[in-house]
């Protein structure tokens, strides 16, 4: 499967309004493409599952591991249904966690390595810090971690958070507000 056969299906399930647009899409696909067969990606904050749906075609491309977590604290629980509808109709194997980062570790839910993970859940300081303290250490050497939101004006708490956790990680490219950093 390419990008753009992904990135239709995407876009038929779940509409861009307030999510990632085709350049952010391309780059979160190019990065979970790159990973090896059989990575673990954990994604936090999925929402109706736009970006979880593209890293949902990856894994079932490349046999990989998707572990999903959401409180799904925003919209009552049509986001969840929402999101499982979209899951299904992609028919790749995933973990769905409904709680934060901090119980899923509590709970023992995150395993003990991730080669890739997307943050894309609450976008306020306290709480992505949590989320970077939590889950950055497992992400292996030369793997990566990416970021949503990572500019935008209205979450103005994501980029300081961001470039404070991820100091002496490499850059690798920043397309709209997705941002992908590489563990050293």
């Amino acid at each position: 499967m390419n990008f753009e056969d992904a990135y239709a299906i995407t876009s038929r399930m779940v509409p861009a309004t307030c999510s990632y647009e085709y350049p952010d899409c391309q780059l979160l696909w190019q990065t979970a493409m790159s990973l090896p067969v059989g990575a673990t990606i954990v994604e936090v904050g999925v929402e109706a599952g736009r970006s979880t749906s593209l890293l949902a075609q990856v894994a079932l491309e490349r046999e990989c591991s998707l572990i999903c977590i959401d409180p799904f604290l925003t919209y009552g629980g049509r986001a969840a249904q929402d999101f499982i509808k979209n899951m299904r109709e992609i028919n790749a194997p995933f973990v769905l966690n409904m709680m934060t980062t901090k119980k899923a570790l509590w709970s023992g839910y995150l395993p003990d390595k991730i080669h890739m993970v997307h943050i894309d859940g609450d976008h306020y300081a306290d709480v992505l810090a949590s989320d970077c303290e939590i889950l950055l250490p497992l992400v292996e050497p030369q793997c990566y971690a990416v970021f949503h939101d990572y500019g935008n004006p209205g979450l103005a708490d994501v980029q300081p958070t961001v470039d404070k956790f991820t100091v002496g990680w490499k850059h690798i490219a920043t397309q709209g507000t997705c941002h992908v950093v590489r563990k050293p």
